[in-house]
């Protein structure tokens, strides 16, 4: 009996989808349709529960693809294999400076995805000569720049809010509050928004 109801919540349909979203990014971009699918949600999320400028995510957390078939729900056993370390999703709050140095600290060093994934209301652009370090040249939230000096209320794993992969600055974040786990924020997500694949084309991060 256990194993026949675990076996229907892992069924359970929760979208019908037009497309799916892969974790692989393609240049000149270094954002993945995964990524932002999965940092749209999470910003959703966030602004659901508190006030949330922005969200970012960890390439590394994202598992697999999202497949879809036509006129076929996606379970949420598929939508779990794409993130399946059940870390809780927070908020946090950094000044605009960190939020700099964060992007900065992860520029591209190589074609891909990059190590962070943001939220579709940020955006920003890098250069790298040959032989040299990459350089930020253009960071915005809601199409404006990123003040240094104004705080920003981000959402984030509790993987980058400890510090995962080394992003000390998202450590620092005041004023934590735990939003709740970051599958249901992708499964909260397409059931009650679709047509949000329609929204994650690549273009958030870009190399000039």
């Amino acid at each position: 009996m256990a194993a026949a109801i675990t076996a229907a919540i892992r069924e359970k349909p929760i979208a019908v989808l037009a497309k799916g979203a892969q974790r692989g990014a393609k240049p000149p971009f270094g954002d993945s349709t995964a990524g932002n699918l999965i940092a749209d949600a999470q910003l959703a999320y966030g602004k659901k529960r508190g006030t949330a400028d922005i969200a970012i995510t960890n390439s590394g957390g994202i598992r697999a693809d999202l497949t879809v078939e036509p006129g076929r729900a996606v379970t949420l056993s598929e939508l779990f294999a794409i993130q399946p370390f059940g870390n809780d999703l927070v908020a946090v709050t950094i000044a605009g400076a960190q939020l700099q140095e964060l992007v900065r600290r992860q520029l591209p060093k190589r074609p891909g995805a990059a190590s962070l994934q943001i939220s579709h209301n940020v955006n920003y652009q890098w250069s790298q000569a040959e032989g040299a370090a990459p350089i930020l040249e253009s960071l915005t939230v809601n199409g404006k720049p990123v003040e240094p000096d104004r705080d920003y209320r981000v959402v984030v794993s509790t993987f980058l809010a400890d510090g995962g992969d080394n992003f000390s600055a998202l450590r620092q974040g005041r004023d934590r509050q735990v939003l709740g786990p970051d599958i249901d924020a992708l499964v909260d997500w397409l059931a009650e928004n679709p047509k949000a694949v329609d929204q994650i084309n690549p273009g958030r991060i870009q190399r000039n």
